[in-house]
């Protein structure tokens, strides 16, 4: 089982998202950041608002 697989096993555990970012004029290949993309399902599956 994988971390991925073993924290989603889990259940939720997210209790604060803290979403920072700056202003630029970058496109996402130019950028070091990661990004992580989820569904508006996954969202209400996790209880998360």
């Amino acid at each position: 089982m994988s971390a991925a697989q073993a924290q989603e096993a889990a259940g939720p555990a997210a209790e604060e998202i803290i979403v920072t970012g700056e202003k630029s004029d970058r496109t996402l290949q130019q950028t070091t950041s990661s990004v992580g993309v989820t569904t508006a399902r996954r969202i209400a599956q996790e209880n998360l608002q």
